[in-house]
């Protein structure tokens, strides 16, 4: 461990070994960069002392040595252990050195990876105290499950929130009324999501059958509400990550999940397996079809007015009978006896 001579040394940048493979084949292209504060203890309390607050801002930048970039967090000796004996098990033909080495998927190791500066700084308001926070509300569908901690055989255990929810489509078989094959002898589709084009047709059928009946799924889908409290509020505040989970074992028998990311670009860069649309739809903003917000069972007023959402929801029926009247827009005769205020 070397530490910076803060008289000399400004930056120390390096390069992982992962890094080093990348560049010595010309894939090596950084597009981001991020701050850490990994090695900042801002509240002493956690050392079991005490300083006044305004010995904190010298403390940190100033009194408090600063160690050098680490840069590599597992042993040489231990990662070429690992690949003689995957390549004594599975002897993969190499016609492309370089490229099968990236393809081969064992290169990057996984502490560097997973738990080498996992949580770069973030913004929160000016205008507030307190640290970001999420508010979730559930318009459709239900949560079944949360996590305060994100936890792995991969990664380190990092005070990221898990919301865990189920996806279910009830299956029914029920039979055309014989006087009128538009109508079911008994429609188990609510009349809520009788209307949406999620039913699989007219009447949420698949098929039917030479004897009358029908199979009917009854849909479902999740319609969330997402803010970050304590955050300036911009026009575009979130990204959206899609990863598959798929649970296996790897050489040595072990269960280890494999992620696999899906990508929402158009085209083909990308195989059909490996695009979100290939399993489900995700709609944003104003891409949200308002026959789903009102066929939804919780739905609610936005809260946040400064919304992306162009223009508020509507739901037919729902208001209707309402007349809202205009006080402003008021004729007043002389057989009026009593003077708008």
């Amino acid at each position: 461990m070397e530490f910076f001579n803060k008289k000399e040394d400004v930056i120390d940048i390096q390069i992982t070994q992962y890094g080093k493979y990348l560049l010595s084949i010309g894939e090596f292209k950084p597009t981001h960069y991020a701050f850490f504060d990994d090695d900042i203890l801002y509240d002493v309390g956690y050392a079991n002392i005490s300083e006044p607050q305004n010995n904190s801002a010298s403390r940190i930048k100033i009194d408090t040595p600063r160690p050098k970039t680490q840069y590599i967090f597992s042993g040489i000796e231990s990662q070429f252990n690992t690949l003689r004996g995957v390549f004594k098990k599975h002897k993969p033909a190499f016609s492309n050195p370089s490229v099968d080495w990236l393809n081969f998927g064992i290169v990057q190791q996984a502490p560097e990876k997973n738990y080498s500066l996992s949580l770069p700084l973030g913004d929160s308001s000016l205008s507030t105290e307190f640290v970001p926070a999420w508010d979730i509300t559930y318009y459709n569908g239900f949560l079944t499950g949360s996590a305060e901690f994100i936890t792995g055989s991969n990664i380190g255990t990092v005070r990221i929130p898990q919301l865990d929810s189920d996806i279910k489509y009830k299956t029914y078989v029920t039979y055309l009324d014989p006087e009128d094959d538009e109508v079911v002898v008994r429609d188990y589709i609510p009349e809520r999501l009788s209307t949406l084009g999620l039913t699989g047709g007219r009447l949420g059928r698949l098929d039917w059958f030479d004897d009358g009946s029908v199979i009917q799924i009854e849909p479902d889908y999740l319609f969330l509400d997402i803010l970050e409290e304590n955050v300036d509020f911009f026009k575009e505040n979130f990204d959206i990550e899609v990863i598959m989970i798929d649970v296996t074992t790897d050489i040595y028998g072990r269960t280890i999940e494999k992620e696999t990311p899906l990508y929402f670009s158009e085209g083909d860069k990308y195989t059909p397996e490996e695009h979100v649309q290939y399993y489900f739809d995700i709609f944003v903003d104003n891409e949200i079809d308002p026959e789903l917000y009102c066929a939804s069972k919780n739905r609610t007023e936005r809260k946040n007015i400064l919304s992306d959402q162009g223009s508020p929801f509507r739901c037919i029926g729902k208001d209707e009978g309402k007349k809202i009247v205009n006080p402003y827009d008021v004729s007043i005769t002389s057989k009026d006896s009593e003077e708008l205020c």
